[in-house]
């Protein structure tokens, strides 16, 4: 075991298989991080994720990015993939010998970090970061799709459940983003978590009041995948029953499965502005509408229902997961019970009904609360830092002027 470098630096190192250009909460947290490495001197990071080859690419002189080669998923359109390339992950980690690796899914990089342990090769700390449901958004319902007897689908679940939380707590710690996902992860038996929420861009705080809607629509807005588990399916079911053009409007950005069906729709009222990527222009984009609909009840954090609570709008959120601590956190009266289809459109007219300034001040009480993403990646590092001075080791060694010529054949 060696000791920390005399400055205490650390090479941190996150594998992820959800950062992609057009990623969404995700990759907005990983370039968090880039932006907040990049000008410091005193650690260094490594961003590994998946991509059509191999690159190694010097962001910074204290930041690296390295892709290894993934195949594209289904919607590759979106830029998701899934790394195929084990041997260059597991070279990256030899090479870098990073003092903290952070996973941030349980499918793949969390597995793989896991046997890199096993096998020896990561003897720093190995964390993760619980950014996905995976259990509520993807597995149970797959299993209640099955055509099979009641019992046999209770039992897989059951079983599921097992396997993934035993596997959970394998970790050195695992970060939750939320209260509510922190206190889920508590009582499946995954004790070693830590409390890490979201920030925001500098330019969300301080938004000016919010105008009144006298005069013109009041607009509605859903921001996120168009995917079921995001609630988006909630949204188009019943949109016939709140969207009343010229008083009512919707507009409905992201991209996804379900890109096609919303372009095709055609309906007076409701505007699909797609997949929106620049910072600058989903904050307008904010600005420009009233109420965000945030339905998934999946959702371990909601950074869309924060950046809009930031910016003063009022959110009809579902009462579950992230969004529904955000919503406790708010105060907020237009919350709605999972999955009910009345009580969501109860929500949403009467946040259309209703004055709303109260709850626009409240929003931005929350947000203001959160800080910046510059706060909340300080306070991430100072965790890690802590933990490995108890441990007292730093396993690196890495050079910064070794950055640009890692792993070259």
């Amino acid at each position: 075991m060696t000791l920390m470098r005399d400055d205490g630096g650390l090479v941190f190192c996150d594998v992820s298989m959800f950062y992609c250009e057009r990623g969404g909460g995700i990759r907005t947290y990983h370039r968090a991080k880039i932006e907040w490495f990049a000008p410091q001197s005193r650690h260094h990071y490594v961003l590994v994720a998946p991509g059509p080859s191999f690159r190694v690419t010097a962001v910074a002189d204290t930041v690296t990015r390295v892709d290894v080669f993934g195949m594209t998923t289904g919607h590759g359109v979106d830029g998701y993939r899934v790394p195929l390339d084990f041997r260059r992950m597991l070279a990256v980690l030899d090479r870098f010998r990073p003092d903290v690796v952070e996973a941030s899914d349980p499918w793949i990089s969390g597995p793989t970090a896991l046997a890199a342990r096993r096998l020896g090769r990561l003897p720093g700390i190995l964390a993760s970061f619980f950014h996905t449901d995976s259990l509520g958004a993807y597995v149970l319902p797959w299993l209640q799709r099955r055509a099979w007897p009641p019992a046999l689908r209770r039992a897989a679940g059951r079983l599921a459940g097992r396997v993934f939380w035993r596997l959970q707590s394998a970790y050195d710690c695992t970060l939750a983003s939320s209260v509510e996902m922190t206190g889920r992860l508590r009582a499946h038996g995954v004790t070693n978590v830590r409390y890490v929420p979201f920030g925001l861009d500098h330019d969300y705080l301080g938004a000016p009041p919010r105008p009144a809607t006298s005069g013109r629509p009041v607009r509605l807005l859903y921001a996120g995948r168009l995917q079921p588990e995001k609630g988006i399916d909630l949204v188009l079911d019943t949109l016939a029953e709140f969207v009343a053009p010229p008083e009512v409007e919707l507009t409905v950005a992201g991209s996804g499965p379900y890109a096609e069906r919303v372009a095709s729709l055609n309906r007076p009222g409701v505007r699909f502005a797609g997949y929106v990527e620049d910072r600058r222009a989903m904050r307008r984009l904010y600005e420009s509408h009233d109420i965000l609909l945030s339905p998934s009840p999946t959702e371990t954090f909601g950074l869309t229902t924060l950046e809009a609570m930031a910016c003063g709008l009022a959110v009809v959120g579902v009462d579950a997961g992230g969004i529904g601590d955000l919503m406790r956190q708010a105060q907020s009266p237009f919350t709605f019970r999972p999955g009910d289809r009345s009580d969501f459109v109860r929500a949403v007219r009467l946040a259309i009904v209703s004055d709303r300034q109260d709850a626009s001040r409240r929003s931005r009480g929350v947000a203001d609360v959160h800080g910046t993403w510059a706060d909340a990646i300080r306070r991430q590092t100072a965790m890690y830092c802590h933990l490995a001075s108890e441990r007292g080791r730093s396993q690196s060694g890495f050079t910064r002027e070794q950055h640009a010529c890692v792993l070259e054949d």
